[in-house]
Parts: C-alpha cells; sequence; structure tokens
C-alpha cells in the first residue's frame, strides 16, 4: 500500500526575497524562544515565582445576571500540573452522543495502591458527570501525556455502545536509556467500564517513538497518531528527517484498534526537530493534513531564521499523502493579512524611520498551535504570529507603548475559495509566556469546530492585568469564526474576542487550559455553540503539586450575520458595532470606528469616573458604513474615561486612559 507521494526539497540558503536587505526589531524589546520540554523528575528545582513574578487578588464577580459570566464545576484531580503540559486530547465531544469525556491521570479506587487513567464522563452535554472511572493501569511502563476520544461506530445513537479509546506515551526505555520509547493504547467500553483492553509497543529498528503531539479520530472511525522520528538513545536527540504516523482501524472481530505504523518524510534546513505537530481530518473522513511548524529552507524570508508551518495532504483517507506543502506567512508571498496587521505606528516602534516595506519584515509562527479541518476540506491552523528578533527562531514579545499590546496576535490560517491562503485575526495579547515552577507555557492556542465543519472557535491563554508582563494569570479567551460569509464573533458589539473566565471561579487563574475537537450545536439554535472547556486549579509556583480539574459548563458562542446587526445578550439586534478606542492610552487624539449595518440615530459621549461629560457629539442619522470619529482629549487631565455610543435602548461603552 502506497503511503506518501513525496515532493523534492531543495534547501535554500538566503537571507530575504527581492535582494531586500533583512530588518531587526530594536533589541529593546524582549524576545523569546521555544521552551525546551523535559520529563519532570524527582530531583526538580521549584522557580521562586512568587518574588519575581506579582499576583494579583481576584476580585469578588458581580451578581449573576448584571454580567454574563460563566458556572465551574469541579471534576476529578491530577499528581501534577505535568498532564496538561503536552495540550493533548483530554476532552472530547461527541455531539451525535450528546456525551462528552474527559481522559487524565487517576488513583484505582478499588485497589488504591496503583495509578493510572482514568475518565469522567458525562451525558447531557456537560451539566452533569460522572465520578472517574478507571481503565488504565500505570504499570509496567508508567504512560504519560496521553491522548484519547470516542470512537463511535457507524449508526450507533447509544453512548453504552461506544468506546473511550486512548494513546499515550510510555517509559519503556526503549528509545531512551532513562525514560521514553513505547505506546500504550486501547479502549475502553463506556457501557461496561469492566470491558478495556490494553497494549503496549516499544520503539523498534527505524522508529524512534517519542511523545506524539497529532491525535484524532475521524468520522469514519479510524484513528490517526502523529509523532515525530527522534533517536535518543545515546541520551542526545538525533532527529531522523521523518514523522511516524500511527493509523487505528477497528477491527470488529477483535473490538478494538488495529494499528499500523508508517514514515513521511519530514526534512528541515538544519535537521532540527520541528517545534510542534498536529493531524486532523474534514468531517467527511477523507481530506486530511499532517502539520508541523518548523523550517524546511524553501520560503526564502524564513530560511534560516523563523517558523512557520508545513502541511502534507491526504485526500484518500490517509492511503497515500502529498507534501511537504510549505505556507509562507512572510515575504512577498506571505499572507497578506498578517503582513498587514500592524499599523504603521507599531512598525516605527519596532524598527524606526523609515518604516520598513512589510515584504521585508520577518515574520514567526509562535511555538505551539493547533489544527482542525473543515466542511470544505481546507485546513484551519491556530497559532500565535508575531515578529521574528534578532536571533533566529525567536518572536518579538516586549509589549507596544502605543497599544499596550504585543507585537504579536492569534490567528486562524485558512484557504480561501481560489486557493489563496489567509489569516483571521482574532485579537491581541497582552502577555506571552507564563512562569509555573520549572515549566515555561506559553499562550496554548487551541481550535474546536461545528460537528458539521461549518464554524471553527479559537481559544488561548492571556493575562490582562496592569503591572503584569507575563502570563502568570491567565484567562481563557475565544473568538468564533462562522466559515460561510467569514465573519467573526464580537464581544457585546465589540470586534474582540470574548473572555470567558471573567469575573468567574476562573478569573486569573485558568491555568493551562484545554478546548474539545469539537463543540455542541446546542438544541433548536442553528449558530449557537456550547465550547467545552477544561482548565487545572494549581499551585502556579510547584507544579508537582496535586491538582483540581475545572470545567466550564455554560459557556456559549453565537454567531449572527453582521449584515443584519449584531444580537445582544438580550437577544435584540445591534444596528452597529464600535471598535476599540486607538491609541489607548491617549495623550493626544483618538479615534474609534462605528460599523454602521442598518441606518441608526446614534449619539456619543466621554464622561470622568465621576461623572462629568467632557466630550459629546450629539445623535446624529448614520447610514450603512463605517465612520471614523476622531477626539482631542490634550485637554483632558490624565485619568480613567468612559466613552458611550447610544442608540435607543442599546450602549456600547469602551474605557479610555489619558496620561
Amino acid at each position: 500500500m502506497k503511503k506518501q507521494i513525496l515532493l523534492p526539497v531543495f534547501f535554500v540558503i538566503c537571507v530575504i526575497a527581492c535582494g531586500q536587505q533583512r530588518v531587526t526589531p530594536d533589541p529593546k524589546f524582549k524576545t523569546e524562544k521555544a521552551p525546551v520540554l523535559k520529563f519532570p523528575d524527582t530531583d526538580h528545582k521549584t522557580r521562586d515565582i512568587e518574588s519575581k513574578k506579582p499576583y494579583q487578588d481576584k476580585p469578588v464577580p458581580p451578581e449573576k445576571g448584571g454580567e454574563r459570566y460563566v458556572s465551574i464545576i469541579t471534576l476529578g484531580t491530577g499528581n501534577n500540573a505535568y498532564e496538561y503540559l503536552y495540550k493533548g486530547s483530554f476532552l472530547w465531544a461527541d455531539d451525535d452522543l450528546n456525551t462528552i469525556t474527559h481522559f487524565h491521570r487517576v488513583w484505582d479506587d478499588l485497589g488504591g495502591l496503583q495509578s493510572g487513567y482514568g475518565y469522567e464522563i458525562s451525558f447531557d452535554e456537560g451539566l452533569t458527570w460522572s465520578d472517574h472511572i478507571f481503565c488504565l493501569s500505570d504499570q509496567p511502563f508508567a504512560p504519560r501525556y496521553p491522548n484519547h476520544g470516542i470512537y463511535n461506530p457507524i449508526g450507533n445513537t447509544d453512548p453504552n455502545e461506544a468506546y473511550v479509546t486512548f494513546f499515550a506515551a510510555d517509559l519503556d526505555q526503549s528509545n531512551s536509556p532513562d525514560s521514553w520509547g513505547g505506546y500504550t493504547y486501547g479502549r475502553a467500553k463506556i457501557g461496561d467500564p469492566g470491558d478495556t483492553t490494553k497494549h503496549h509497543k516499544p520503539s523498534h529498528g527505524e522508529f524512534y517513538q517519542y511523545i506524539p503531539h497529532g491525535f484524532c479520530i475521524t468520522r469514519l472511525g479510524d484513528v490517526w497518531v502523529a509523532d515525530l522520528n527522534q533517536n535518543w538513545s545515546t541520551g542526545t536527540l538525533i532527529y531522523q528527517g521523518t514523522a511516524i504516523m500511527n493509523h487505528g482501524v477497528w477491527d470488529e472481530d477483535e473490538m478494538d484498534f488495529d494499528y499500523e505504523e508508517f514514515l513521511i518524510e519530514c526534512q528541515t534546513i538544519d535537521n532540527s526537530r520541528p517545534i510542534d505537530q498536529k493531524v486532523a481530518f474534514a468531517p467527511d473522513g477523507i481530506t486530511g493534513y499532517m502539520v508541523v511548524l518548523s523550517d524546511n529552507g524553501q520560503v526564502a524570508i524564513s530560511a534560516g531564521r523563523s517558523y512557520y508551518p508545513i502541511l502534507w495532504k491526504t485526500t484518500d483517507a490517509g492511503q497515500t499523502w502529498e507534501g511537504p506543502i510549505q505556507v509562507a506567512v512572510a515575504g512577498e508571498n506571505g499572507i497578506d493579512e498578517v503582513k498587514n496587521f500592524l499599523s504603521d505606528a507599531a512598525l516605527e516602534e519596532l524598527f524606526g524611520l523609515p518604516v520598513p516595506d512589510r515584504d521585508s519584515i520577518e515574520f514567526t509562527t509562535a511555538f505551539d498551535f493547533d489544527l482542525h479541518v473543515d466542511t470544505w476540506g481546507r485546513p484551519h491552523i491556530a497559532v500565535v504570529i508575531g515578529i521574528t528578533g534578532e536571533d533566529s527562531y525567536s518572536i518579538v514579545t516586549g509589549r507596544s507603548e502605543i497599544s499596550d499590546c504585543l507585537f504579536a496576535a492569534p490567528f486562524d490560517l485558512t484557504i480561501d475559495n481560489t486557493g489563496k491562503w489567509k489569516g483571521y485575526e482574532l485579537g491581541r495579547l497582552k502577555t506571552f509566556r507564563g512562569y509555573f515552577g520549572d515549566i515555561k507555557e506559553d499562550n496554548r492556542i487551541q481550535i474546536a469546530s461545528s460537528w458539521d465543519g461549518d464554524f471553527m472557535i479559537v481559544t488561548w491563554n492571556d493575562t490582562d492585568l496592569p503591572g503584569m508582563e507575563d502570563n502568570n494569570q491567565p484567562d481563557i479567551w475565544c473568538r468564533g469564526i462562522a466559515l460561510n460569509g467569514g465573519w467573526l464573533t464580537s464581544n457585546n458589539s465589540a470586534d474582540e474576542p470574548f473572555n470567558v473566565t471573567e469575573f468567574s471561579e476562573g478569573m486569573w487563574q485558568a491555568y493551562f487550559h484545554s478546548s474539545s475537537h469539537y463543540v455542541f450545536n446546542t438544541l433548536n439554535k442553528d449558530a449557537k455553540f456550547i465550547v467545552p472547556l477544561t482548565y487545572q486549579h494549581m499551585n502556579p509556583q510547584d507544579p508537582f503539586e496535586e491538582v483540581q480539574y475545572k470545567y466550564i459548563t455554560d459557556f456559549d458562542v453565537e454567531f449572527v450575520n453582521p449584515a443584519f446587526g449584531m444580537m445582544d445578550e438580550d437577544g435584540l439586534i445591534n444596528k452597529y458595532a464600535v471598535s476599540e478606542i486607538s491609541p489607548n492610552p491617549a495623550s493626544n487624539t483618538s479615534t474609534i470606528i462605528i460599523n454602521v449595518f442598518e441606518p441608526v440615530n446614534l449619539a456619543l459621549s466621554i464622561r470622568s469616573l465621576t461623572g462629568q461629560k467632557v466630550f459629546e457629539v450629539t445623535g446624529k442619522h448614520y447610514t450603512h458604513g463605517a465612520y471614523p470619529i476622531t477626539f482631542d482629549v490634550s485637554g483632558f487631565p490624565g485619568g480613567v474615561y468612559f466613552l458611550t455610543v447610544t442608540s435607543g435602548e442599546t450602549t456600547a461603552t469602551r474605557k479610555l486612559v489619558v496620561e
């Protein structure tokens, strides 16, 4: 059986296309490189975060109803925070069964003497849950960092006849003298907790197994697990230039998955291991992608300097894979939305004058991503993108004094109807990396889709607190994209992401959040979805302490076509949307843009904290279009103000800081 179609890779060593000189940002801005992930051992040293990274107390949340905030329930416990470290498939929702599972390390309640893996399960879309169900012993090879999902036989409507299937790395030492090498995998019948299987496969021959980062179950019922072929047998990493693909097919006779393993060529410019890897399939189970973040030398401006996505595609349910297909995020052939998401003022801040041509700027992905495939067979790569630092394969993480945000943003990268790559910018970041003992954790961006693949929902961690430079007190942020129209969800009519955990129990402590691969379509609501999310409640200064898993029960996103206005929480249609204020903080002038969807009368005012009105635009009639409104704040005393746009019973308010 033919497994792949290999296109030749020619390594290109050049600095930038079109003969332009490489430009580098001002070295005063902080940069980061990919963290080195290591398996924890008993000789760990806990970093003293408290003395170096200030923490702030949470405010008391308002009474529910006045503000929208989510409800959070407690699931099981985990041995330590490392369980969620590799951003595996911990949550899996099946919309056909209204069922969701959460898979993690647990103690065996029966014996009480050994640990292993199990799951909690909900049959009502996450409203109520069972206690954890033990299904996998930790012995003899100590599986770690598991992926899992629900296998539902085609045509089945009874969750008791479905199966939880799992796939984990284990410590059998077949690829390393002191740790990794094996895979442990199996399944557990939901309706019969005692009906479980367990299999072990050590590293063998040319297959040097490690910790799989890619996992999915297709709607045809196949399991795909992607790993990077890396030899640790001498104690140091030797990347083999290939990816390991594991393909699981259900065997009706054995009532279990039968796996085969094969290699896909995955060369890089310096034979370094790609920094992240994922695999996903469209709802038809036919079109799929394996994607890595790396540099194979084929993008001139990025060669030897920056990361970008590289894809392998199948259109025959995984029988053959074609690639590599590199996605230029920068340079003459780069993605327009990426090259233009920063303003000229931001580029001047970074590079000085004259502002460099955007085709000469080195953009890079950050160091982790997530992958989905929509109903049309188009890949969706959720990833943070920013500016490459002076050092190769670094990203600028300093904050702009103008916007008070990073020079980086979360994106959904995909292909338009013409076959051209495009990017949906989903918001702006305040912080990039968090520090938790000896763990470094970035924004942890993830992507889920509706069951039919028409809608994508992206989530990430970010800390938006005054004085906080690191992502140490994260909330979960969310933005959805309606693909059949290309419009994004709004936050109370504002063109911005929604802070999921604001004012909730998880506010400022939604550590290491995890999203399901699929969301639930709410009943009788075509474009409203329940988004399954978990995080771990933990001691941020010691990731070796026991953690408590938390589930968000009632977070939903609703998509409303902006051509007909945005719907507020009371179901009223807003005829306009108000942008954020820019610049903010401001000392001279600032601007907002009001996007009008239907003819409307609007008034605008700015008031101080004491209620004093300092600026006003009286009621004026606006027709369909975008209206920038600029106001002079140079005469305002320094402090906090509130700008309010009003139309009848609807209002939109933005906070303004005057320096």
